[in-house]
């Protein structure tokens, strides 16, 4: 729950993108923090500029700022860096996120990742759909030390093989075939198959 705003601005034959966003915010440093309702009185800062120097490149900019545990004592912060290429029906995005994590009793930690993703959009009229979209994704987190303590929860890689249809407009059906591997020999690889359906507005 939040609110955000958002424009774009036209400048040296640029486009600039900018998001901006007062939120709930994060309810814990680990991979589960999203949460529904609020667990402290502060709210989380977060914003994006992108800039689209030509029709095909955009290259982005990131951060978030917010308290996550119950007395509003401890920080987290993340800063990325993102860049979109488009040509055709081809998309190509990769982005980098690093994150600082104040931790009781202790010096901050530090998590990084990063993913790439392809995709090629097919016009697939001939078959009684709108398109076709075949993806693959590689994604790696280094999770904070601390963390990994606390959670048993190692860095991951994740590899995913997926595909999207659209057999009407404004909805889509998504499925992908995930491996992922951990850096722990306790914690045994796993694959998972993920299926979504989507509804835009």
């Amino acid at each position: 729950m939040g609110l955000r705003l958002h424009g774009d601005i036209a400048a040296a034959k640029m486009k600039v993108r900018y998001e901006a966003a007062l939120v709930n915010g994060l309810g814990g440093p680990g991979r589960a923090g999203r949460q529904d309702w609020d667990n402290n009185q502060e709210l989380a800062v977060a914003g994006r500029i992108g800039i689209s120097p030509f029709p095909w490149l955009t290259v982005g900019a990131s951060g978030y700022q917010g308290t996550y545990d119950d007395e509003d004592e401890f920080l987290l912060m993340i800063r990325g860096l993102d860049a979109t290429v488009r040509y055709k029906g081809l998309t190509m995005i990769g982005e980098y996120l690093d994150s600082t994590i104040e931790i009781p009793r202790d010096d901050p930690e530090h998590r990084t990742g990063y993913y790439g993703q392809a995709s090629y959009r097919f016009d697939a009229k001939r078959i009684h759909l709108i398109f076709v979209e075949p993806a693959v994704r590689f994604d790696h987190l280094d999770e904070a030390k601390e963390l990994k303590l606390l959670s048993e929860i190692p860095d991951l890689d994740r590899l995913s093989a997926g595909l999207s249809l659209s057999p009407i407009p404004h909805f889509q059906l998504k499925g992908e075939y995930q491996w992922l591997w951990f850096a722990s020999p306790e914690i045994e690889n796993r694959n998972n198959i993920v299926f979504e359906a989507v509804v835009d507005f």
